[in-house]
Parts: structure tokens; sequence; C-alpha cells
């Protein structure tokens, strides 16, 4: 599968209650990625295993040891065989100086899973600036493999699977890539939305908070809010004027609210070109979801869900 897209890897740091989450995402342009073949999606969901997935997953908090965060999405081959020599390659949108490629390799989202399907034994990286390193996988539990870079500014890493031990299901997948600790942001077109994604959320916020007339230009209608309350409550806004005349007294539609604080840190995954979630991970038992799109250069606000925290993960190591 070969699509055109401009990602953006996120840099994620630890945000301490002191620190704005936000300054935890630092972003780096890429161009795209490729993929010598793909397996196909399912009919609902046709990028299922698309090659940009290993830089931009949804995640889970699983509360195991071995694996506490596990990308729920993965590139998977789409050869007929054990996809021995399958590779994908990210294109970089400017050099850059990496000095380390961290790899998710296997299907991760579920310690079951993993054992199911072919389990990559060494997987091989090589760069556009002459690197060429191969390292072994652990099989017995769900591993990062990580590659040490010297610094040297490049332009494409290329990952190939070398090996595998074949499991019950013949697929071999990478789940996530890491450049110098980053996850990714998917938006197609233009670099301007790296630089402009944590000023709109910032500004997002302080709008849903005290500043409701600055929402005009920032929401994409119809505009969806789920009630945080967990009573599955749901408000539809055809346009500005419902969101500004709202009113939350008893017996009136939900308004919109909420927003990021110091105690929770901001996760972003993609959930299809142009459209990313934002969700804001803390220790309560939900959190807010934000649906936002890249269109005509801006960043949009479409939805607020509520979604519950918690494991997705059956079972541990």
């Amino acid at each position: 599968m070969t699509r055109a897209l401009a990602l953006f890897a996120i840099l994620v740091g630890e945000a301490s209650a002191k620190t704005d989450p936000l300054d935890a995402l630092a972003l780096v342009p890429v161009e795209e990625v490729t993929a010598t073949s793909t397996l196909p999606g399912k009919k609902k969901e046709p990028d299922r295993y698309a090659p940009w997935r290993v830089l931009q997953p949804r995640k889970v908090d699983t509360g195991c040891e071995d694996a506490p965060r596990v990308p729920l999405t993965a590139w998977c081959e789409g050869k007929a065989d054990e996809g021995i020599g399958e590779a994908i390659t990210i294109k970089l949108g400017e050099p850059r100086p990496l000095k380390q490629v961290e790899v998710a390799a296997g299907w991760w989202s579920t310690a079951k899973l993993f054992r199911a399907n072919n389990r990559p034994t060494r997987i091989g990286l090589e760069t556009d600036a002459g690197h060429k390193l191969t390292q072994a996988v652990s099989t017995k539990k769900r591993a990062w493999v990580r590659f040490a870079l010297d610094g040297k500014p490049v332009s494409t890493v290329t990952l190939r699977i070398l090996a595998v031990d074949q499991g019950r299901i013949n697929d071999s997948c990478i789940s996530e890539v890491r450049l110098d600790g980053g996850g990714a942001l998917v938006a197609p077109g233009s670099i301007a939305a790296a630089a402009k994604l944590r000023p709109f959320v910032r500004a997002v916020s302080q709008a849903l908070a005290k500043k409701r007339q600055a929402l005009k230009t920032m929401l994409l209608y119809p505009f969806r809010y789920e009630h945080p309350d967990g009573t599955g409550e749901v408000s539809t806004f055809a346009g500005f004027k419902e969101v500004h005349d709202c009113k939350s007294d008893e017996g009136a539609p939900s308004c919109p609210g909420g927003g990021y604080d110091d105690e929770h840190e901001a996760i972003a995954f993609a959930e299809e070109p142009g459209r990313l979630a934002l969700s804001f991970f803390g220790n309560g038992e939900r959190r807010d979801l934000w649906h936002l799109v890249f269109r005509d250069g801006d960043w949009r606000l479409s939805a607020i869900d509520s979604e519950l925290t918690g494991s997705g993960d059956p079972g541990c190591e």
C-alpha cells in the first residue's frame, strides 16, 4: 500500500504535575510511510493494517508490567507465506539526526494474540545514511527492540522482517515504531499542522472553560459532545449559535466543556489520515477523547467523547 501522507512523529516525555502535558509533545515531520506489502483490512476498516499505523497506533492501558500501554493496531505484511523480507519505509520530511529507533515487533494488543501470530525473531534496519543493523527479538514476551544510531542525519528508515517463529495465525506484524522516543501524529498536506496543534489544543481548552465565544472558529459542525458523567448522554450542535446559547440546566442539552489539566498526559493517535484523537490519560474512571480534523490549513474540533479508563488486556505475561 502506498499513500502520500504528511505524518509527524510525536516525541512523548513524562509530564509532571507542574508542567503543561502538551509540552511533552515534540513533533517530527514525516512525509510518508510505505510498505512492500500490506494485509488487506476489513470492509469497515480498510486501513486497519496500514503502514502509517506503526507511527501512531491507538493504545490501551493494560496494567501489565511488561507492556503497561500497548498498541491496538499494527502494520502486517500481506504475503501468503511468513513475510520474510517484507519491510516498511519511513520517509522523513527533512533530514534528521536520529540517535535511536525502537520497534514493537509482533502483534501487541494482547499477550494471547502476541503468541498466536507470527513472532519476528530478527529485525533489520537500514537508512539512507548508510546504517545497516540487525537485532534479535524476544518471542517470549512483548519487549521493545532498540537500534542505537550515531546521530547522522537520515531521511529514510527501513525496517525489515528477517526471521520469525511461525504462529497459529500466519501474519507477521510491527505494532509500533518510535523515532528518538516518539509515536506519530497523522495529518495531510502541511507541516504547519505540527506547529499549530499544541496552540490549538490550548486555545480550545481555554475556550471550553471560559471563553465560549472563541469556539466559533474552532469547531467543526455538526459538533458532538458526550457528557463525562458516564450516562451516555450526547448532544449534537448544528452550528455555533446552539453552542453559544447552550445552558446546562436540568432537562437541557449538555454543553461542551472539559479540557486538559496539569495532571493529565495528552496522547494522540490516528483515526485516519487527516483525523486524530487526543486522549487525556489520568487516574480517574473516565477521560475525555477529543476528535480533531486538519482541514484547509487549520485544526478543528469535531467531537468530544467520554471513555472509560482501565485495562484492555485480558491477561499479562
